[in-house]
């Protein structure tokens, strides 16, 4: 139980330094991917090309974290590190949702709080596109961080000759 008290802070403190990233990267290298140009000179965003960044980004990150630093993890340590983050995100949406949205200066707070979960912006964005649903692809974005679960240990005995 002491490893998995030492492991809870991992899947928050990686979600959140990739959600930064994510921000910064899509902000200053790939947004201008995403910029589409109308024939009348209007500028807007793709949402292919949105969908494409985002989805990279989010692959890149789960296979980063799932690969490089959760697999040496149990699955249920995954999960309650992972749900730490989950609770957080929801608990701002749930805030979000009931004030009827991000404005005033929590709308200012929620722009600066939601960089921490940029690398899962895309299954929002998704979902927003398929059901028109904002709150619903808030919500399964908040999910997110459970991916990492898949490539966690079934258990911390490492009797294999690996």
């Amino acid at each position: 139980m002491n490893s998995s008290r030492n492991c809870l802070w991992r899947v928050p403190l990686y979600c959140i330094i990739a959600g930064i990233v994510s921000f910064y990267l899509i902000l200053y290298i790939f947004g201008r991917f995403m910029i589409a140009t109308g024939a009348d000179g209007t500028i807007t965003t793709d949402n292919t090309r949105t969908l494409i960044v985002y989805g990279g980004i989010f692959v890149a990150t789960v296979l980063i974290g799932g690969i490089g630093l959760f697999r040496k993890m149990t699955k249920k340590e995954i999960f309650f590190s992972a749900t730490v983050i989950v609770v957080f995100q929801v608990i701002i949406s749930l805030i979000q949702w009931l004030m009827g949205g991000a404005t005033g200066v929590f709308g200012i707070i929620s722009l600066y709080i939601s960089r921490i979960y940029e690398w899962s912006g895309g299954s929002s964005q998704l979902i927003f596109m398929i059901t028109g649903n904002f709150w619903l692809g808030s919500f399964i974005q908040d999910l997110m961080p459970y991916v990492f679960i898949i490539f966690g240990q079934k258990s911390l005995n490492n009797d294999d000759t690996n």
